[in-house]
């Protein structure tokens, strides 16, 4: 079956609540605001029984405002909606689905007043400019930031075109062809004001469009300056990788050249000893030959922990509760080694894992919960280890948590690349856990609210044994 091309990529659903809200409030408008409540029908009757020229055209200043106030909410709430949401063409951005939803909105608003209110709104050049600016904007994609832009330059806009609406010069164009708007400029020809009507008219257009202008360079600016931003990060981030990965070929090649200067003497002492053993056991030295047996077991231990520091892929089998005590070996220097609770309900669990590196990625988690607590008379440490099965086989699960000042939402989806760092350092501990964990066929998360802690929990497969197969052996 083939998927339909036009998907919707991101639903911004903080936008989608106020854009509803402000719709339905453009369709209760006319409750609120309308001729009689502005007093443009008794105002024009006084202006036409005085001749009073001054009359009219207060009266049509009412009207511009009355149309542009009650206009302003579905406009804006059409605007944004065509912003909550963001739509791909076979793959590719496209804006044209947004400008659909600003003219659908409007023209739909348009019926439900005139279903509501029995009002039939004229549907005229400045409601057509009006969208085609909304269409403009959202073709152009710019954020315009802060709230107040959005409603200061559409109100001065729709403003601006609804001044078109009562200039009896432009009688024989599709401006103001509502019936109020056709009794304001009849009375002011009749009246003999249609030139000052004009005047003022014309003169409050480009007034208003005047304002619209540097508001639209002033968001067209913003964007650009948040373009170059997004732009230097991206470039910030590139030399970072590309830093951090000579950092690691350089120390990849130096722990080489370490390796090697360090497994040559011990591969002589392993000779040593085990010819000194071959002598004891010879000779009946039986706690000789034990004592020089430790110590070719500690020799080979830690041959094996070199090769696995040379290479990350270098795994064994090894026990929770070894991993464990080499991680808070490490860490009781720190301040915080005092504060930490241990909670081990799995010391014989079996895990095959490079024990390097699952023991490092502890010693981190456990120095971020240290930074965490700091500086907090309360602040308390966590680090406990169990089995879990959850239907894809045994599991030994590790978690560090803490009560700290916790990592704010926005930086959670971030916590794991390299160089990103809360608390000023290199940003490299989180990514090299994530790896670790990863590279032993396990999963890692983080749960965390601000003032409140973090809780990272990381999970590797069990090594069960198969105890049958082992009494077949022994036998």
């Amino acid at each position: 079956m083939r998927r339909f091309p036009l998907r919707i990529e991101r639903v911004h659903a903080r936008r989608l609540l106020p854009a509803g809200l402000l719709i339905a409030l453009g369709v209760c408008m006319p409750y609120l605001l309308n001729v009689r409540s502005f007093g443009i029908s008794r105002g024009l009757s006084a202006a036409l029984s005085s001749g009073d020229e001054g009359g009219v055209l207060l009266v049509a200043l009412k009207l511009v405002l009355l149309n542009a106030l009650r206009a302003l909410p579905h406009y804006l709430g059409a605007f944004l909606m065509s912003e909550a949401l963001r739509f791909s063409w076979r793959g590719r951005r496209t804006s044209i689905p947004n400008m659909a939803i600003i003219a659908a909105t409007i023209v739909l608003t348009y019926r439900a007043i005139h279903i509501v209110h029995g009002i039939l709104y004229d549907f005229g050049a400045p409601a057509i400019v009006v969208i085609g600016e909304l269409i403009l904007l959202r073709a152009l994609d710019y954020d315009l930031g802060g709230s107040w832009k959005k409603p200061v330059m559409l109100g001065a806009f729709l403003a601006a075109f609804q001044f078109l609406d009562v200039i009896p010069l432009l009688g024989a164009l599709p401006f103001g062809r509502g019936e109020t708007s056709q009794d304001v400029k009849l009375a002011a020809t009749v009246l003999g004001a249609d030139g000052l009507l004009n005047a003022v008219g014309l003169l409050l257009f480009a007034i208003m469009l005047g304002l619209v202008i540097p508001l639209f360079m002033l968001a067209r600016d913003e964007n650009n300056l948040r373009e170059m931003h997004a732009l230097r990060e991206q470039n910030q981030r590139i030399h970072t990788q590309k830093m951090l990965g000579e950092v690691e070929n350089r120390t990849y090649a130096e722990m080489r050249h370490l390796v090697h200067d360090l497994k040559s003497p011990l591969t002589s002492m392993q000779a040593l000893v085990g010819i000194l053993k071959l002598e004891s056991e010879g000779e009946g030295r039986a706690q000789d030959a034990e004592y020089l047996g430790r110590i070719e077991n500690g020799i080979e231990r830690m041959s094996s922990m070199i090769s696995e520091l040379l290479s990350a892929d270098t795994r064994a089998e090894v026990c929770s509760d070894e991993l464990l005590s080499t991680a808070l070996a490490q860490v009781s220097e720190l301040d915080c080694a005092e504060r930490i609770a241990v909670d081990a309900r799995a010391p014989d669990a079996i895990v095959y894992v490079n024990r390097v590196l699952i023991a490092r990625a502890l010693v981190n988690l456990i120095s971020n919960a240290g930074n965490a607590i700091e500086g907090r008379a309360d602040g308390r440490i966590l680090v406990s280890v169990g089995r879990v099965d959850e239907g894809e086989g045994p599991k030994v699960r590790f978690e560090v948590s803490d009560n700290g000042i916790g990592i704010p939402e926005a930086d959670l989806a971030r916590i794991w690349d390299s160089g990103f760092s809360t608390h000023g350092s290199t940003g490299l501990g989180m990514g090299f856990v994530k790896s670790a964990v990863e590279r032993s066929d396990g999963a890692v998360s983080i749960v965390s609210r601000p003032g409140s802690g973090s809780r990272v929990i990381f999970q590797i497969p069990e090594e069960v044994r198969d105890e049958k197969a082992d009494d077949d052996t022994l036998d």
